[in-house]
């Protein structure tokens, strides 16, 4: 609690909130504490926020957008490694939803032939999302390696195009995500009623079966 409270004080206010005003130092987009994620495209911690996927707050204090511009028209642009290595989380990023993809189709494999219940039905709409998830992961890793390649020719304009459509695929994985959470939720609760439904009627019988085996007799009362 005490994290998530002062990531978001340092989004509102800044990193420096707690300094006097005459101790305050300007900060350059080099800075050790500014998330160059953020000023190449976005915080990846962003991605699955509030979700079963949520990488947690970025360690990077800083994500400020007057940094990012100071960034992009600087001469540094793409020469610092920033690209790379956001190319990069945003690859294990993407090897981390096919493994998911993965076993779900394991495990649908595995309820082939069987009639269809919540969990499949759910499961297979799961599976679609996140199988579109994973071609806008995949188009976002595109999309940055063609930005890196327009910068590196010095296509400023068509490079920052690439990231800004990125920042969309971006936006349409965090609601493809959302909406994957709720169905998985309305999933967990189809199976559990259909539980219930199902041993329902099983307890009863053996409540009733209980009752008569356990229940008194004539001779057990009188001892005859």
């Amino acid at each position: 609690m005490t994290d998530y409270m002062a990531q978001m004080l340092n989004e509102l206010m800044g990193s420096q909130r707690d300094a006097n005003p005459g101790e305050r130092r300007e900060i350059r987009y080099d800075d050790p504490n500014v998330c160059t994620d953020f000023l190449v495209g976005f915080c990846t911690h962003d991605i699955f926020r509030n979700t079963k996927n949520d990488l947690g707050f970025c360690k990077y204090t800083t994500h400020d957008e007057n940094l990012k511009n100071s960034y992009k028209n600087s001469d540094k642009k793409w020469r610092m490694g920033f690209e790379k290595r956001f190319l990069e989380r945003i690859r294990r990023i993407h090897e981390d939803v096919r493994r998911k993809i993965q076993k779900h189709e394991d495990r649908l494999a595995v309820t082939q032939g069987e009639s269809k219940s919540a969990e499949e039905t759910f499961g297979q709409k799961i599976l679609e999302i996140e199988q579109r998830r994973e071609q806008l992961t995949k188009k976002m890793e595109d999309l940055m390696d063609e930005a890196a390649l327009e910068g590196e020719k010095g296509n400023v304009d068509a490079a920052q195009t690439a990231v800004d459509r990125a920042d969309k695929a971006k936006v349409e994985v965090e609601e493809l995500t959302q909406e994957a959470e709720k169905l998985k939720s309305e999933k967990e609760r189809a199976i559990n009623m259909e539980e219930n439904v199902t041993a329902a009627p099983l307890d009863r019988r053996r409540r009733r079966r209980a009752g008569t085996q356990n229940s008194p007799n004539f001779c057990t009362i009188f001892s005859c």
